[in-house]
Formats: C-alpha cells, sequence, structure tokens
C-alpha cells in the first residue's frame, strides 16, 4: 500500500550555501514532512525549491511548530548578536 501525501506547499531557498539549504530540508524532514527537491541555478543564487508534503496528517499543528521553532531560533539569535556587539562595545570603551 503506498502513502497519501497531502501537499501542503512550496518554498523557495535562495542562496548557494550548501549548509543553508541542508539545514532547512533537513530540519522539514525531521519534523515528519516529504519533501521534493529541485535545484537550478541562475548565476547568481542556486534556487532550491521544495515541494513540501504531509504524510499521516497532523499537518497543521506541526507546520505551526516548525515555523515557531524557526522564528524563536531567528529572535535568539538577533538577541544574542545585539548582546555580543554591546559587550565588544563596553571592552572598546
Amino acid at each position: 500500500m503506498g502513502k497519501v501525501r497531502q501537499r501542503l506547499g512550496k518554498a523557495y531557498i535562495h542562496t548557494k550555501e550548501k549548509s543553508i539549504q541542508g539545514i532547512i530540508i533537513d530540519a522539514l524532514v525531521n519534523h515528519g514532512y516529504d519533501v521534493d527537491v529541485e535545484v537550478t541555478d541562475n548565476g547568481i543564487n542556486e534556487v532550491v525549491s521544495c515541494e513540501i508534503y504531509d504524510v499521516g496528517g497532523g499537518a497543521v499543528r506541526r507546520m505551526v511548530e516548525f515555523i515557531a521553532g524557526l522564528f524563536i531560533g531567528a529572535v535568539a539569535g538577533v538577541a544574542v548578536m545585539s548582546l555580543c556587539a554591546a559587550a565588544k562595545e563596553r571592552d572598546e570603551l
């Protein structure tokens, strides 16, 4: 019996950094999504298009958790960078 996949959407990653591409794709897969990936090079960046599918239900809850995790990570990263900049500025006084 084959698995039933519900298409949730498509995401595009515009970078040549393989590590960034891998982190995003791995995070989707680790959260239980199927991801079909196609890579094209537009001369400036590689464009990775990811078709994201849910397998087995629970997609909305997991997608909200995934996006919330990305947002929290981004906010934490900005906060840490601000603290580092403030500490560096203080040390230079």
